[in-house]
């Protein structure tokens, strides 16, 4: 009679086994939860969580956004821009002039944020932004009330 200890060993896998499951249409674990992922991203990924992670000070969050934003992020930005910052009633020229002015005045921000430069140069306020005792929201509160958009 075999033993649970040898029982158990024997249920490890060898690292040259090569299993891979898959459903009754073809699909792995993986395959099922990226399908899954396509089709419900666009309404988790909305405009508020893809601009907190534009504007997040967390450095491992801002080296992540330098080389991986996509222009659906910073759309989302500008999105929110119209929502929030845009008189209600402003007839559409006017409209699209200052959209055209908050839109260049927060690129141009955002670019000195992801730098460090502007009034973003002090090295203290990006110690606070690496410590983990600083909420995002609350480091923009101290740090960003500088700027005309961020």
């Amino acid at each position: 009679m075999e033993s649970d200890t040898e029982s158990d060993s024997n249920d490890v896998l060898d690292p040259g086994d090569n299993i891979e499951v898959v459903d009754s249409v073809g699909h792995t674990l993986t395959g099922r939860i990226m399908l899954a992922w396509k089709a419900s991203c666009a309404d988790l990924l909305h405009d508020f969580a893809r601009a907190a992670f534009l504007f997040s000070p967390n450095p491992t969050v801002q080296e992540y956004v330098i080389n991986n934003h996509v222009q659906a992020d910073k759309d989302a930005a500008e999105r929110l821009i119209a929502k929030w910052l845009l008189p209600e009633g402003t007839l559409e020229t006017e409209r699209s002039r200052l959209m055209a002015s908050l839109v260049t005045t927060l690129w141009k921000e955002w670019g000195e944020f992801c730098n460090h430069t502007g009034g973003y140069e002090k090295e203290y306020m990006w110690i606070a932004a690496c410590d983990g005792k600083t909420p995002p929201h609350l480091w923009h509160s101290y740090f960003s009330g500088h700027t005309k958009v961020l």
